[in-house]
């Protein structure tokens, strides 16, 4: 076998050489194909979760977008608001607050997010059965005015609302929302909450950070 400057010789009796452009041509096309179907795999599964390295879009106006890199995850956070993070066994748990909780020891309006990991492990159940038996035990504990289901790529969605008076305290309405991916047996169990007497105009704050909630589907 021999080699020249621009092509390969192939000994007699293989199909056919390829010069050295060709065969970095034939390369290039099957990575561009590859690449191709998995982005159209992505689109199909209705992949809406952050990658490592993504580049996500600038946040509205009034926010910021915090990583919590703990849970690879990537929320909004309206300007002035405060964070705090805490971690028990295999629970994160983060809260985006209007009051400042290291403060005053208690918050009326925020998001709370607890992520559950291995929960397969810890309940014997996949996320998503834990997900739909703590909407039915919302169910019976309370009037819910809304419900629903949906799933994104890997992610089985449960939401639902309900108002609540705490003890001594003015009635607060409760949006949950409850994200399993059985895949990697994980539960994001997300609260956003409100008096309900400012509900209305919270509730445009709290619709923007759920719904823009960026979560990595590997997690």
């Amino acid at each position: 076998m021999s080699r020249n400057g621009s092509s390969i010789l192939i000994a007699p009796g293989q199909k056919r050489k390829f010069t050295i452009q060709e065969f970095k041509a034939k390369r290039a096309k099957e990575k561009f194909r590859g690449a191709f179907a998995a982005q159209v795999r992505e689109e199909l599964e209705g992949n809406h979760s952050a990658r490592a390295g993504e580049q996500l879009p600038p946040p509205p106006g009034g926010f910021t977008r915090q990583h919590f890199k703990e849970i690879k995850a990537h929320f909004l956070k309206p300007t002035g608001w405060f964070i705090k993070h805490e971690r028990k066994d295999d629970t994160e748990a983060f809260f985006l607050t209007k009051e400042n909780i290291a403060q005053d020891r208690f918050f009326t309006t925020g998001l709370t997010l607890n992520c559950l990991r291995d929960l397969r492990k810890r309940t014997g159940k996949t996320p998503s059965a834990d997900a739909a038996a703590l909407a039915e035990q919302a169910a019976s504990d309370y009037l819910l005015t809304e419900r629903s289901s949906s799933q994104q790529g890997p992610f089985k969605i449960v939401k639902f609302r309900y108002d609540f008076l705490p003890p001594t305290q003015m009635k607060i309405t409760i949006q949950q929302v409850l994200v399993a991916n059985d895949a990697t047996s994980t539960l994001y169990l997300l609260t956003f909450e409100a008096t309900k007497a400012s509900w209305a105009e919270e509730w445009k704050i709290g619709e923007l950070m759920l719904d823009q909630m960026n979560l990595d589907k590997k997690f």
